[in-house]
């Protein structure tokens, strides 16, 4: 995840951490995830915000974003 390619952004492990801590977390218990990352925070506001409404068409690092909507 760390590799930089076409379409990445400085965000990807950041958002990747995010993923991961979202799997390993079960549905049923509560989860406080605490990063120092604007960049972070504004995606998933945008999307919170949103319900669902926005898209991910041209945003870097789409796919990871996909995983962690999935996962919400």
């Amino acid at each position: 995840m760390g590799r930089e390619e076409e379409g990445s952004s400085s965000n990807r492990s950041e958002l990747a951490a995010f993923v991961l801590a979202l799997r390993g977390t079960p549905v049923t218990t509560p989860m406080l995830y605490l990063r120092d990352n604007q960049a972070l925070l504004e995606i998933v506001k945008r999307w919170i915000s949103e319900s669902g409404k926005a898209t991910s068409v041209g945003a870097p690092d789409a796919y990871i974003l996909l995983e962690a909507i999935e996962e919400l």
